[in-house]
This record gives structure tokens, C-alpha cells and sequence, in this order.
């Protein structure tokens, strides 16, 4: 979602909401990004990456679907158009798979559920925060 400042003070307040479901092994994680660079996260140390969550699929399955949110107020800077987005990774192997607003299990049948991920932006007046 791309959103524009009218004042370089003002800030922005991301909200992001994911749903997934892995299979049982799988590893990965979510990180928020403003254009190409990462916020809401932790600095990058050797192979790890900047994060806003990350999961070991040991404890999962296929049946398993979960939720992560954060929400984080952004200060660009700037009246430049940015745009927002949730970027998702699996790690360690190239065959891990990450599904987004549903199990890895998507069996029609009334046991498996259906989600929905969103990021919200909002401007806040310098100031104000």
C-alpha cells in the first residue's frame, strides 16, 4: 500500500496482520518493508535476517494456521510516495513452503479455514505521537 506525507513530520502508523499455515519442518518468517528497506524489525547478523517474526516449523502441521501482527510508527522524513508491504521468506531450503490465508492442508472440508492478511497505514500529525 503506498501512502504519502503531507508534512516531513508526520509519521505513519503501519498495521500488518498475516495468516499462514507450513508444513510440519518448514522455517521462515515476516518482515515489514517501507520502498526496499526493512522496518519494524531487528538488525541483520550473519545469515540471519531482519524479522518481525519467525517460526520452526517442528511444532507445526498441516492442519495447524496461524497469525502474526505487529504494528510499528514509521517517521520517513519526508513528503515522498513510500510504499508499504509485508515480505515473507522461508529459510535454510529452497523447498520450504509458506502459505499464505490458508493451511497447508486446503482439503474442502469444514476443518480447514480460510484468513485473511492486511497491512493498514495511517498518517499521523507531527506532534501528536
Amino acid at each position: 500500500v503506498t501512502i504519502t506525507p503531507s508534512s516531513s513530520s508526520n509519521k505513519i502508523l503501519v498495521l500488518t496482520s498475516v495468516a499462514f499455515g507450513i508444513p510440519q519442518g518448514s522455517h521462515g518468517g515476516f518482515r515489514v518493508m517501507r520502498d526496499s528497506t526493512p522496518i519494524d524489525c531487528g538488525t541483520s547478523i550473519g545469515s540471519r535476517m531482519e524479522a518481525i517474526a519467525s517460526f520452526y516449523g517442528y511444532n507445526h502441521n498441516e492442519y495447524d494456521m496461524e497469525k502474526y501482527g505487529s504494528n510499528f510508527l514509521d517517521a520517513p522524513g519526508d513528503t515522498n510516495a513510500h510504499t508499504y508491504k509485508l515480505q515473507a521468506h522461508t529459510a535454510l531450503n529452497t523447498n520450504y513452503t509458506m502459505y499464505i490465508n490458508r493451511q497447508a492442508n486446503d482439503s474442502n472440508n469444514a476443518e480447514r479455514g480460510r484468513a485473511a492478511t492486511t497491512i493498514t497505514v495511517m498518517e499521523i500529525a507531527g506532534g501528536v505521537l
